[in-house]
């Protein structure tokens, strides 16, 4: 039997509040958080359980209740969602980033972000890793931004980072996307925005001559507008597609590479001729 989502998402009802308080409530819309900037304004990462993830633990002080090896959870709220079972997450924007890791044997951590032109100051590691000077590794990574919706309607924002082997799942989906073809009022054919597509996301298990891991599934199931209060969604997603492009809101940074996808496991798909499909598609 299929996992259903364990923990508690942002409230969506009006939590059986009396009716005569709503419209004071209403009135005092925002207050609080004057003083919030757009530092203060990260989305949290949307992450898979590993067999080494310290969220299943029980011994760590990170551990989640009921997580299991290939659910998902986010890494703010805790909200998890049955990897069999999956969600449905309506992409909004994305963007290819370049990740700065120093090296598990020497310590590991974040060391920042980069465009595309950082690849030119790298060389070709081992396994077609691209190694900075200063020994630290740069990492592809595709980056979405979008809103996550349980099969209760619960719904919450959040990212979606894919890197070495996961990197290819990130674009076969934005080939379905950007090849995705609707009729307008006049009869001709046009792409439509990210957020019309509903995209079930569930786990699969995969492993290379490294290890094994669970990895990401992307399939195209149906659109917005068939969810509950779609057009309201849709909306939603717009002001968050003009957030996200503008920089009012951001990604909170990865504390570890398993936040920007990258597995338990070392793999290589980071290869030279693996670069050469991110220029197949203009993203």
């Amino acid at each position: 039997m299929a996992k259903e989502t364990k923990a508690v998402a942002p409230v969506k009802e009006n939590a059986n509040l009396p009716a005569e308080f709503m419209g004071e409530i209403e009135s005092d819309a925002g207050l609080g958080s004057e003083n919030s900037t757009t530092e203060d304004m990260l989305l949290p990462f949307l992450k898979i359980a590993q067999a080494l993830s310290p969220e299943v633990n029980k011994r760590e002080s990170t551990h989640i209740t009921g997580l299991e090896v290939g659910d998902f959870f986010n890494t703010a709220t805790q909200t998890v969602y049955g990897g069999e079972a999956g969600f449905h997450y309506i992409p909004v924007f994305y963007r290819r980033s370049y990740l700065e890791w120093t090296p598990r044997d020497a310590g590991g951590g974040f060391n920042g972000e980069h465009d595309q032109s950082i690849l030119d100051k790298c060389k070709a590691g081992d396994k077609g890793e691209q190694i900075l000077p200063n020994g630290n590794e740069i990492v592809t990574t595709g980056i979405w931004y979008g809103i996550a919706v349980d099969a209760d309607g619960n719904m919450e924002q959040c990212v979606l980072s894919l890197s070495k082997t996961q990197l290819k799942k990130s674009r076969g989906l934005m080939t379905k996307l950007k090849t995705l073809s609707i009729k307008g009022p006049s009869g001709k054919p046009f792409n439509p925005p990210l957020f019309f597509s509903k995209v079930k996301v569930t786990t699969v298990p995969e492993s290379n001559d490294q290890g094994n891991w669970m990895g990401w599934k992307f399939e195209l199931d149906g659109n917005v507008f068939e969810l509950a209060e779609g057009r309201e969604l849709y909306e939603q997603c717009k002001s968050l597609h003009e957030a996200v492009r503008s920089g009012a809101v951001k990604a909170s940074a990865p504390d570890s590479q398993t936040d920007i996808g990258r597995n338990d496991v070392d793999d290589e798909d980071d290869s030279p001729a693996s670069r050469q499909g991110d220029k197949e598609i203009p993203f």
